[in-house]
């Protein structure tokens, strides 16, 4: 089999790094993969170093985060215009399924239509105003045009499926729990790459962008509290984002100075993450939740919000600590609550290394590929 994976981008954000991982997972089981990226980018380059074939065929978001309706109007008519290389690609690459690696991009359900392939759409973000990710066209149209357009529609956790099932019914909605390989050790590219001060009597270290839906003010809220107790707590925020100026107004009105660092983004957070005694994933919806398997893998305790698909990775009180999202004082009494029991947190961390086994590339693979198998069993 011969599959085609269409990104949305070339960074390396949650969507595009399992891309990379499905098409490694797909590699073990003997599945080619060439990818379509919209541009040059981080994405590329990790592409490139596993030997993985790609062009650069620019592609429109025809879903987008509040972009101006007449934009996304436009990236459906634009669209039509890069199917054509996509279709030549496609039969010169001899592709037997097209994958879209997002539902903010229409091209590649378009050229697997007209080029007569079997399309699967893999869904990593939930399609919401709440969560910035809008249609331009009416709700019940877009989920017509993604069912119609796929033979098999897979998401990256139950929380996920949930939402599409019940806006899908024509189509079967999968679960495929996604593959999150170890972060590379080694430092970031910080001069010191650990901010916390000598005298931190707790540390915490939070990754993610900075937009509402992460829920960093949570985290925020919580070491204020704990400062307030007297416990000389430190907060570690790697990310970039919108939300960078209130998030430092409010570590201001917390009298956090000192003790909130803004790293910025960092493409290798390891050392932090090491460096901390927990990690907090404050996330009000995360579709799946990357960096709580990433804390899990790295033996750290682990403190999220009961959100989202988070409880779908997180058992309270066994591989983590769950609070409700927006309840900071009820945060601060579960960093107090390890603060007081480091076996506690020695057990949660033993636990989560043993539940991040689970999202191996060998059973991301075996599930895609189940999938992906099913699509062309339709299509036959």
């Amino acid at each position: 089999m011969r599959v085609c994976l269409v990104s949305h981008s070339a960074g390396l954000g949650g969507a595009e790094r399992a891309l990379l991982e499905m098409a490694l997972a797909l590699r073990m089981k003997s599945i080619e993969s060439f990818v379509i990226l919209p541009s040059k980018g981080p994405l590329l380059e990790q592409l490139a170093a596993s030997r993985i074939p790609c062009a650069i065929i620019r592609n429109y978001w025809w879903v987008g985060k509040r972009r101006i309706l007449w934009r996304n109007f436009g990236g459906i008519l634009l669209s039509m215009f890069a199917a054509i290389p996509l279709i030549r690609l496609i039969h010169r690459w001899k592709i037997d399924l097209v994958c879209s690696n997002s539902i903010v991009v229409f091209v590649g359900a378009l050229a697997a239509r007209l080029a007569n392939k079997p399309h699967v759409w893999f869904v990593h973000e939930f399609l919401s105003d709440k969560y910035g990710i809008e249609p331009c066209l009416p709700l019940q149209v877009t989920m017509w045009l993604v069912s119609a357009l796929s033979r098999v529609i897979v998401t990256n956790s139950m929380t996920t499926r949930e939402k599409y099932a019940q806006l899908m019914p024509r189509s079967e909605v999968r679960v495929a729990y996604q593959a999150v390989l170890p972060l590379p050790s080694g430092s970031s590219n910080l001069q010191d790459p650990v901010p916390f001060s000598s005298g931190a009597a707790f540390r915490c270290a939070s990754v993610g962008s900075l937009n509402p839906i992460k829920g960093h003010p949570d985290a925020i809220r919580a070491v204020g509290c704990l400062n307030r107790r007297g416990i000389a707590a430190e907060l570690a925020i790697v990310g970039d984002g919108p939300d960078k100026a209130s998030l430092e107004a409010l570590v201001q009105n917390e009298d956090l100075r000192g003790k909130v660092l803004f790293t910025g983004y960092l493409p290798n957070p390891v050392a932090i993450m090491q460096a901390a005694d927990a990690i907090l994933v404050c996330s009000r919806g995360e579709a799946f939740g990357r960096v709580a398997v990433e804390a899990m893998r790295l033996g750290k305790p682990l403190v999220a919000a009961a959100s989202g698909a988070t409880p779908e990775l997180i058992t309270d009180r066994f591989n983590g600590l769950l609070y409700k999202s927006g309840n900071a004082e009820e945060l601060a009494e579960k960093l107090l609550l390890l603060l007081k029991s480091p076996s506690l947190g020695n057990e949660l961390a033993q636990n989560g290394q043993r539940r991040a086994n689970c999202f191996s590339l060998e059973r991301y693979g075996t599930a895609v590929l189940r999938c992906f198998e099913q699509a062309l069993r339709s299509n036959a």
